[in-house]
């Protein structure tokens, strides 16, 4: 029989956690999107050693388990004299493992911009780098938004992981608040709710924002 009254009254406790997943899930999306970015155009670069280095990059984050990477970061790189906190670990962590996903997703929205559009933009004066703030950069940012997006929901789950270098995060907290209470499996399912309430708004969120770019490109 379940019993939740006891994981209940530590519901702050909770709602702490949860908010420290989101904290840790938006620094490393934010963070992560600049460095994807940057990756990205050395990825479809017309330099060899960048183009190379880039897809080295990539290839090596997409066939590393997340879990993998924050324990190399946690226990290693304090063996070759890089000191970092727990919490310093775990958003580096993060933030490398996103931003290779993130890149080779918006290689493929750079992909889709229309050649038209540089070109018009070429012929109006603007520069390079305008081109890219204005033109190349919000284009592949909508075609890639549904993608994107998942990227965003697998990472709030996947800040769970964070919990096994100690940082106080929802799945930490739903451990230990299981085990004072000797009701683990109630708590756990608790966080299994915040995790599908945060996810879910989410992809609620991103939704609206597709619907909104669709209704502005049909106008």
């Amino acid at each position: 029989m379940l019993e939740f009254s006891g994981a209940l009254n530590e519901f702050p406790l909770f709602l702490q956690g949860a908010w420290a997943s989101i904290l840790y899930a938006v620094g490393c999306l934010t963070l992560g999107f600049l460095l994807a970015v940057m990756i990205c155009m050395a990825r479809i670069s017309t330099v060899r050693i960048a183009s190379l280095s880039a897809r080295v990059y990539i290839n090596v984050i997409r066939a590393t388990p997340l879990l993998v990477v924050l324990l190399i970061v946690f226990n290693i790189l304090p063996f070759v004299g890089v000191e970092l906190s727990p919490e310093a670990s775990a958003l580096l962590s993060l933030t490398v493992c996103t931003a290779g996903y993130q890149a080779e997703i918006l290689r493929g929205g750079f992909a889709g911009v229309s050649q038209g559009q540089i070109e018009a933009g070429r012929i109006t004066g603007m520069s390079e780098w305008q081109i890219f703030r204005h033109i190349k950069l919000p284009q592949a940012f909508r075609l890639t938004l549904p993608a994107l997006i998942n990227e965003t929901t697998i990472m709030i789950k996947g800040t769970s992981l964070i919990s096994t270098v100690g940082i106080l995060e929802l799945t930490r907290v739903a451990q230990n608040v299981g085990n004072s209470n000797f009701r683990p499996l109630e708590a756990l399912l608790i966080a299994a709710a915040l995790y599908w309430l945060m996810t879910t708004a989410m992809t609620i969120a991103g939704d609206a924002l597709i619907h909104r770019y669709a209704r502005e490109k049909q106008s």
